[in-house]
Parts: structure tokens; C-alpha cells; sequence
């Protein structure tokens, strides 16, 4: 039988976490509930499952996005929920989407919420979405709950578009150039390694490291191959485990070049989501439960959690806000103003937007930055390479003239 993980809040607000067997999530959730705790999150321990089932048990955010917005229109238009799966399970491009609304369509059929037949499809739908569709459904506002969620996926997609489009250039540039140098070293310099044997002159010390480097990736080319092959595998398998984890989210917000980016992303990540939940209902400590878990990063993690432990004491937002230091000052002073005028998920979102303009500018002088960087190093790796093997011609141009 399949094992849940579930996260669950007694009355009080005390947070309790563990694991349960159960067929679904639903059973999950009606144990919590009979033992008198407010299930905040459950998930499906992916420990038992196949890497194949993980992987492809995801649905790209585009395409959710995509889905969030038809639903929304076509709701709003006064077509029922189950009309409305019926029509989007038909015109969905992305065929694990089509198996996930037939499965969705088919509980609903039944008479299950939606929120709870969407809970039940393990992996595809975020704990954000369920818990702003669930507070949908208490309110009777299920258009507009989606049409945030719409509005959420889509900046989303927008900004992971800007990150990725700015550092295409140069890691592109990073990879040909590293091609370029290893043929160089493999193919070219062992060449000249044999004319100047064949001369019997003596080498400089730069041109005999250059030589020596250069008939080694060209006798054990395999073993330059597996080591680097082990270097890139471990850095993945270690950034991935919750070490690497916690030790890059840490690395990322000192580096300096990179924390001030970083931080303008997660005050983008955190005010987006925070605006959106708020905005459909959610209460402000759901709000930011679920947020300390969607951040994506271990350090914002803490300082949420921290920061919903006092707000839940009856504090406001802005403050633990400001104390948490992670943030740029802005974020804080923004919400203090929302407070103050009673429209918190208003201003949260004009700041999210501000953070989000913020980041793209950012990640554009970061661009403009690095590529002049790159071929800086470029440069002092191919002029090393150059002179390593000029020296030894003037050596023998000098030896004849002579």
C-alpha cells in the first residue's frame, strides 16, 4: 500500500508531521481530520516509487498555466465544473494532462471536490494551487481562485524564461570555448610536441607543462573523460541531496555578485505568492505555511517559518519581515504600508512586480558582466596556449639565424 507524508495542524497552530499507509490521499486526509488536525500538505513518498514514475509524473508549468486559464474563462462563462473538465480533458494537448483530467473528471463524476480529486493526482498540482482552489470552493469563488492561479503560473513561467534567456548566451560561450581549448590540448599541441623532439631543443618551462598536458588528454583521453563525467555527476547528485542543498541556497545568498539577485528572486517569489493566496481567501498563516515550503530555498524557509510563528503570536507581517534580513528593504516597508491601508494582497503584488523588474534587470547586467568575463579567461587560456608555443619558434628561428 502506498505511504503518505503528511503535514497537519492541531487547534492550537502546532505543526505535526509524519507518515500513514493509506489507497489515497483522501484517506489520508479524513484520518487527520477524524484526530482533529487541519492537514496542511500531503504527499506521496516517492521513496517506494520508480525514478521512470517520478519523472514522468510531472506536468510542465506552461501547459498548467495554460489549463488554469481555459478553466477559469470557461467557468466564468457559466459552463458547470464538470462540463468544463469534460471540454478541457478533450482539447488538452500534453497527454499526461489528458490522463490527469480524465482521472479528475471521472471523480468529480462521483461527487469528490475538486480540490480533493486534484489532491489525488500525486505530483501534478502544487500545494499552492490545491489550497487556493480549496479556499475557492468555501467561498464559491472558483473562477477567480483559478484565474489568480492562472495569473501565478504565468508570471512564474515568465520569470524562470528571463533567468534562463539571459544565461543561455553565456554558457554557451563557457561550453564552445571548453571544447574549443580540450581539442587544442588533444589534437593540435600533441603535433608540436613532435616536431620539437624531433629538433632536440630545449623547451620553456610554460611550453613543457602545455606538451605535457596535451599528450595526456591525447594517451588517456578516457580517463579525462570518466573524471570529468564523476566531477559534473557528483556536483548534481550532491547539489540535489538536502546537504548540497542546504549548502548552495547558503553559497548563493554570500556570493557577491550573485546574493543580491538571488534575493530579489525569492522577494519576488515570496510577495507573487503571497498576493495570490491572500487575494483568494487563504489566511495569512496558511499563506505563509505554504509558503516556507514553494520558496525553494533552505534559507527563506527558515526565515518564513520564524516569521509565521510570530505572526501566528498575533504580530503583524511586516516586522518579522524586516527581522528575517533576507529580503531587500523595500519588501518589508511596502508591506507595512498594505497593512496600514487594509490591502495587503494589493500591495504585496505591486512589490512582486517591482522585485520581478528588479530581477530582470538584474540578471541583464549580471549578463553583461559575465560574457566580458568569459572571454577574459578565454583570452588568458588561449594566450597562454599561443605563447607556450611561440617561444620555442623564436627559439629556432634565432638558432638558425645564428
Amino acid at each position: 500500500m502506498p505511504v503518505f507524508t503528511y503535514v497537519a495542524r492541531t487547534t492550537s497552530g502546532q505543526v505535526i508531521k509524519g507518515t500513514q499507509e493509506a489507497d489515497s490521499t483522501r484517506t489520508v486526509q479524513t484520518s487527520l481530520k477524524q484526530k482533529g488536525l487541519y492537514p496542511v500538505d500531503i504527499k506521496l513518498n516517492y521513496q517506494s516509487k520508480s525514478l521512470a514514475l517520478v519523472l514522468f509524473n510531472r506536468v510542465k508549468t506552461k501547459d498548467l498555466a495554460i489549463l488554469m486559464r481555459q478553466f477559469a474563462t470557461i467557468l466564468k462563462a457559466g459552463v458547470p465544473v464538470v462540463k468544463c473538465l469534460d471540454l478541457l480533458r478533450k482539447q488538452t494537448e500534453s497527454k499526461k494532462l489528458t490522463e490527469v483530467l480524465n482521472k479528475i473528471y471521472e471523480s468529480v463524476q462521483k461527487g469528490i471536490l475538486l480540490s480533493e480529486a486534484m489532491r489525488e493526482q500525486q505530483g501534478v498540482f502544487s500545494v499552492v494551487i490545491l489550497n487556493m482552489i480549496e479556499a475557492g470552493e468555501l467561498s464559491g469563488n472558483i473562477d477567480n481562485a483559478l484565474e489568480k492561479i492562472a495569473t501565478q503560473l504565468e508570471k512564474d513561467v515568465k520569470l524562470k524564461q528571463k533567468i534562463k534567456g539571459s544565461l543561455t548566451y553565456p554558457v554557451i560561450m563557457l561550453v564552445i570555448s571548453a571544447i574549443a581549448v580540450a581539442i587544442l590540448l588533444t589534437f593540435v599541441i600533441p603535433q608540436f610536441s613532435e616536431i620539437f623532439d624531433s629538433m632536440g631543443i630545449t623547451l620553456p618551462i610554460t611550453t613543457k607543462i602545455l606538451l605535457d598536458i596535451g599528450n595526456f588528454m591525447k594517451s588517456y583521453w578516457y580517463i579525462v573523460g570518466i573524471v570529468v563525467i564523476a566531477i559534473v555527476g557528483g556536483l548534481i547528485y550532491f547539489k540535489n541531496s538536502s546537504r548540497g542543498k542546504d549548502f548552495f541556497d547558503r553559497l548563493f545568498l554570500k556570493l557577491p555578485i550573485i546574493s543580491p539577485v538571488m534575493r530579489k528572486v525569492l522577494a519576488a517569489r515570496f510577495t507573487r505568492l503571497a498576493s495570490t493566496m491572500l487575494s483568494s481567501g487563504v489566511s495569512l498563516i496558511q499563506t505563509l505555511d505554504v509558503a516556507q515550503r514553494v520558496v525553494n530555498n533552505v534559507v527563506a524557509e527558515e526565515g518564513i517559518r520564524k516569521v509565521q510563528e510570530d505572526v501566528t503570536r498575533g504580530g503583524g507581517l511586516s516586522g518579522p519581515i524586516n527581522e528575517m534580513g533576507l529580503f531587500p528593504t523595500m519588501v518589508s516597508q511596502m508591506i507595512s504600508i498594505g497593512e496600514e491601508s487594509g490591502s495587503l494582497d494589493e500591495m504585496l503584488g505591486k512589490t512582486a512586480d517591482f522585485c520581478e523588474d528588479e530581477v530582470d534587470t538584474s540578471i541583464t547586467q549580471l549578463t553583461t558582466l559575465i560574457e566580458p568575463l568569459i572571454l577574459l579567461v578565454m583570452a588568458f587560456v588561449i594566450g597562454f596556449i599561443v605563447i607556450s608555443i611561440i617561444l620555442p619558434m623564436f627559439q629556432i628561428t634565432s638558432e638558425i639565424g645564428g
